[in-house]
């Protein structure tokens, strides 16, 4: 993780945050934020944070795409839940000093937002609007969890990999991203081999082109018919999300 620079100092483009949860601020509880933020630059593949220590930063991604996993020893590792620009990571040490029960791994490399636990406990007091905000985001988290854990159990893999792709479509905004076999082993909760399977299965059908860790969605209808069911729901959950940040 790279620190770019504070937000008095930052780009036009961070001083008017794309990220949708601080977007939809009211002004004066952005101009407050704005002053404690840093804009920092996170490699894909980084962990942010890890399971059972203490959270020190909470994120708001920018452009970059951040996977929350459970993890369980020895070696079980599962997602539960991804965050993009509509998102957050970090949150349960916003309130309470606490260790957390999630790492996060930067899934796609970009820029977040990033402000110290301390410094967010003492704004919460001062912005209703945020804690709203935060308030959603753990809720979105929670039913993102619950899904997952159900289609772990009961959707084969390829339908599950469909979903898990076009989730990342979503929440990046396009149908061309890095990712490799390794990653999605660990995010899906299965072995290497299992993701290549399924992905060969899916390049086969030509919904996806994949080399090397270069995924494009070739067909987009195709592959949203190919996913799980859990993807419709992930959809109307994301937009549900999306709609219910504004407090404006």
């Amino acid at each position: 993780m790279k620190v770019v620079s504070t937000l008095s100092n930052a780009d036009a483009s961070a001083r008017e945050p794309s990220n949708r949860i601080l977007s939809g601020l009211p002004r004066a509880e952005l101009t407050r934020m704005m002053a404690a933020l840093q804009l920092v630059e996170l490699d894909a593949g980084e962990t942010v944070q890890h399971a059972h220590v203490a959270v020190k930063h909470v994120w708001f991604p920018l452009d970059c795409l951040i996977s929350l996993r459970a993890e369980i020893n020895p070696g079980g590792v599962l997602e539960v839940g991804l965050a993009g620009n509509e998102g957050v990571v970090g949150i349960a040490g916003g309130r309470h000093s606490q260790d957390s029960l999630l790492s996060a791994v930067v899934q796609n490399g970009g820029r977040a937002m990033q402000i110290d636990v301390p410094a967010l406990k003492r704004l919460l007091p001062k912005c209703p609007g945020l804690q709203r905000a935060l308030y959603l985001s753990m809720h979105a988290l929670m039913m993102q969890a619950s899904q997952n854990a159900l289609c772990s159990h009961y959707h084969l893999l390829e339908g599950r990999l469909a979903r898990s792709l076009l989730a990342t479509r979503d929440r990046l905004g396009t149908s061309d991203f890095h990712l490799t076999h390794e990653f999605l082993a660990h995010a899906l909760g299965v072995r290497r081999v299992g993701v290549t399977k399924a992905a060969t299965a899916l390049q086969t059908r030509g919904l996806i082109r994949y080399a090397r860790g270069a995924i494009s969605i070739i067909d987009h209808a195709g592959l949203e018919q190919a996913a799980c069911a859990c993807y419709a729901l992930d959809r109307r959950a994301l937009s549900a999300t999306v709609d219910e940040q504004v407090f404006k």
